[in-house]
């Protein structure tokens, strides 16, 4: 299954979430304080509307499980 066309309760696509995440992990090289992609993945889940990890929130969508 592609998940880059699920969408999270916020509206945002998957595909847009990794984007967002990629770029929390730029900035935070830059400003010497690095945030590893999983904890940036995460963060940004919980800011769309699934305060799980990650993978988890990925296997909630799928599942159809979101409200």
């Amino acid at each position: 299954m592609n998940t880059h066309t699920l969408k999270f309760p916020s509206g945002c696509s998957v595909k847009h979430c990794k984007q967002d995440a990629k770029a929390i992990v730029k900035n935070s090289k830059q400003s010497n304080s690095p945030i590893p992609l999983h904890a940036a993945l995460d963060m940004v889940a919980s800011d769309n509307g699934i305060n799980l990890p990650w993978e988890r929130a990925l296997k909630q969508l799928m599942a159809g499980d979101v409200k």
